[in-house]
């Protein structure tokens, strides 16, 4: 075997495993673990990876004695990237044991604990979220769990089965389970991004020899003929794995209507961990025989040597971690066996083997490419597809320098793919590099997305690569100098030099708030450095709103009358208000609080009080009273007095007036409420005296209603009394009998009040209303 391997690759995978010409499978060292300093052995831990190159979580096994036991002391759980150097702790509750642990796509450690609490960490050990455990999940106690990127399933002792998306309890999902499911042997999820519905597919398998499929909310039973042990869903979810008490490895479609595998191993050894080799090969860990077996579609399994492992299984590939390593096993793609194949003649060797010739200045190498003209893009394709699967950046430099020669000679390659596939790579070896421990692949990265990879970054402090890595891609940045700006408040350093930090580095960076960081800097109780902050943000609601927040009503208040912005300052006004209103204790205490917030600035006084004579009477009158605007308030009791028909009352609330003006200089507004006053006195008389009502009139409107009552004595009394003159009188009074038509009380007022304009005036009435002998009387 090994003969034939050496002559199947060149150099670079010499060492390559194959299940025939046509399928081979390498391993990429990637690191030598740093952890080897802490006396790391795996075999007695349990370790736990995220994926997509994410970190590893390992804690000690409480079955077994561990090395270095006061580095494992009260069950603490260790995060070290996949270098082996140490990330963070996470030291759980003694009076709430871990139940078991796993990790979210964007990095996150979820913690569930044996009460069915949730607790989310980052991958620095730093606690984000804790979820109280649900009611009938703590009663049941827990059974078995299945953690994935985006959620739990929970089977309790009673075979309750609970979804909790999100890692929530607040948004739990109970399954219903029907009464004849026996013992559970095994528990498997189906993530929901691999299903129509949107929703995850739980299998349960059980000591009656049946699965259970939950989908949907329907359940169907599967009789698979053996007591199952372990289920594993493939990355794609396109297949399933399971292994029997049998010994025997079945692989199925995820519609359990298709076989692919069945193969009983010769080993009476339980697997202690079956893992998925990207979506093509399934790998058994035999701990006792300290081999790792590959099941593939084709051929005798493969075996592996290795003591003391952990695998993890990746969308194209397994992640190998021992005491010493950290590895990643995958299928050789196509484009690389055409390239480094001892025997292949594609285009791609050539192409390859041109740019090896041409560093070595052969002359030749023009008419090689002249030859490969019809396959050359196919060449170059495969060159630039090659790389990307590739982790030594000495075979990577020499793939790239074989594309960058056959786009020489190509007048067709699109360049731009080239480009965008360098600087992919240029992140993914960032990334790769030990001091990071981030081993992503290309493939990984295109699923990921960027944006979750920043965020990752972000996460575990990696601010200046994160940064780095935007300005590369020319991706915004903002959000990463937003957390590091937040990250850089926790610092010891002094509140100066701090503030001198974030204002260099973020400036006047308009997308960026530092209302935000002075949020974080409140939250973290440096009250006065959040105050300093907010001084440097330019949007005012969202400086008003923080400050509002922290109780700051002052500089609020001036901040919102600063900008000019009236919907600002009735943000302030109404925020008082509302707390006020919330209030149990409906006492007064709120509304001088109010009062006394406003005194000093004219224009919230005046907004205020606009909003107040309109919706809050009560606290205008407080606000008149309290500010001593004597005048304002003895208008608006005038003004209300105006539109009271009680005699009685209407007077009291004059006379209330007037006692308001008597600490105000303002003669002419009292002038005025005496004048009305007068008016009133004299309105009494005449209702007691003639039959109607008077209160309320106007001087004018009380003055034609006496005149049409024919109380010309009284009206002309009321006219020298209000200073109306004679001629407005006149005219008001002939004007008010015409329309009337009393024409005898229009003769007899023209003969008590005798003027030539007024006998000029009644001669056109007459006339005009064909009264000529009435009219001759006026010649």
């Amino acid at each position: 075997m090994e003969d034939f391997q050496q002559i199947l690759f060149s150099v670079p995978y010499i060492n390559s495993h194959t299940f025939d010409r046509d399928v081979a499978y390498f391993v990429h060292d990637l690191y030598e673990m740093e952890w080897t300093r802490f006396d790391i052995d795996l075999s007695n831990l349990i370790c736990v990876g995220s994926r997509y190159g994410g970190a590893l979580a390992l804690t000690k096994d409480p079955q077994k004695e561990v090395n270095n036991a006061s580095y494992w002391q009260d069950s603490i759980i260790r995060i070290f990237s996949n270098s082996g150097a140490p990330l963070g702790n996470i030291q759980p509750s003694q009076e709430n044991s871990v139940l078991g642990f796993g990790w979210t796509d964007d990095e996150r450690i979820v913690l569930l604990l044996s009460d069915g609490e949730i607790q989310q960490y980052t991958a620095l050990g730093e606690l984000i979220l804790t979820s109280p455990a649900d009611p009938t999940v703590k009663k049941e106690k827990i059974y078995d769990y299945k953690i994935w990127g985006s959620g739990v399933i929970v089977l309790t002792k009673k075979n309750s089965l609970f979804h909790i998306p999100q890692f929530e309890n607040q948004n739990i999902e109970r399954i219903e389970v029907p009464k004849q499911v026996q013992l559970v042997t095994a528990l498997a999820v189906i993530e929901e991004r691999f299903t129509y519905a949107y929703e995850p597919i739980i299998i349960l398998a059980t000591s009656d020899q049946k699965m259970y499929i939950f989908y949907d909310g329907e359940c169907i039973v599967k009789d698979v003929g053996e007591v199952v042990e372990q289920i594993i869903i493939s990355p794609s979810g396109k297949f399933i794995a399971y292994y029997t008490s049998k010994k025997k490895l079945n692989v199925i479609t995820n519609n359990f209507e298709k076989s692919l595998v069945s193969i009983t191993l010769n080993s009476n050894e339980r697997p202690s961990q079956i893992e998925w080799c990207s979506n093509d090969s399934v790998l058994l860990y035999m701990k006792g025989m300290g081999e790792l077996i590959m099941v593939g579609p084709v051929n005798d399994p493969l075996r592996f040597p290795y003591e003391s492992i952990y695998i993890l299984s990746e969308i194209d590939g397994i992640r190998i971690i021992s005491n010493k390593k950290c590895q990643f096993l995958s299928k050789i793609q196509k484009s690389t066996m055409n390239i480094f194949r001892l025997t292949s003649s594609h285009a791609s060797s050539n192409l390859y083997q041109a740019n090896e010739s041409y560093k070595e200045q052969n002359s030749n190498i023009h008419d090689t490419l002249i030859n490969l003209e019809s396959d050359l893009n196919e060449a170059i394709a495969e060159c630039l597809d090659a790389v990307k699967y590739e982790f030594n950046l000495e075979i990577q430099k020499n793939l790239i320098e074989s594309v960058n020669l056959g786009k020489n000679y190509s007048n067709t390659f699109n360049n731009e793919k080239f480009l965008q596939v360098c600087k992919n790579l240029r992140v993914l070896n960032a990334l790769r590099k030990s001091e990071y421990g981030i081993p992503l692949t290309y493939k990984q990265l295109e699923e990921l997305e960027i944006d979750l990879i920043i965020e990752r970054l972000i996460n575990r402090k990696l601010f200046f690569l994160a940064n780095e890595i935007c300005q590369y891609l020319g991706i915004v940045k903002e959000r990463i100098l937003l957390k590091w700006a937040c990250e850089k408040l926790k610092s010891n350093e002094e509140s100066k030099r701090k503030i001198e930090s974030i204002r260099n580095k973020i400036g006047k960076n308009n997308s960026i708030s530092y209302a935000t960081i002075a949020t974080f800097a409140w939250q973290t109780n440096q009250k006065k450095l959040a105050l300093q902050l907010l001084q440097y943000e330019n949007k005012p609601h969202l400086k008003i709103s923080l400050l509002l927040e922290m109780d700051e009503l002052h500089i609020a208040l001036e901040q919102a009358i600063k900008s000019g912005d009236v919907s600002s300052i009735y943000l302030v006004l109404f925020y008082v208000l509302t707390e006020n209103s919330d209030k149990e204790d409906k006492s007064n205490e709120g509304n001088l609080k109010l009062i006394e917030l406003v005194k000093d600035k004219p224009i919230a006084i005046l907004l205020l009080k606009k909003y107040c004579s309109l919706y809050n009477p009560e606290l205008f009158i407080s606000i008149l009273q309290k500010l001593e605007l004597n005048t304002e308030h003895a208008l608006h009791l005038f003004n209300n007095g105006l539109q009271i028909t009680d005699i009685n009352e209407r007077k009291q609330i004059l006379k209330n007036s007037l006692q308001q003006l008597a600490k105000s200089k303002n003669k002419f507004i009292r002038n005025q409420i005496e004048y009305n006053n007068l008016l009133l006195d004299y309105q009494q008389e005449y209702e007691k005296k003639i039959n109607d009502n008077f209160v309320a009139l106007t001087v004018n409107e009380t003055l034609k209603k006496l005149i049409l009552h024919n109380e010309f004595s009284k009206a002309n009394t009321f006219k020298n009394k209000f200073n109306i003159s004679k001629e407005k009188f006149n005219y008001l009074s002939i004007g008010i009998l015409q329309k009337n038509k009393k024409w005898d009380e229009l003769e007899t007022f023209a003969k008590k009040y005798k003027s030539p304009q007024t006998f000029s005036l009644l001669k056109h009435i007459f006339t005009e209303n064909g009264m000529t002998d009435r009219a001759r009387k006026y010649d």
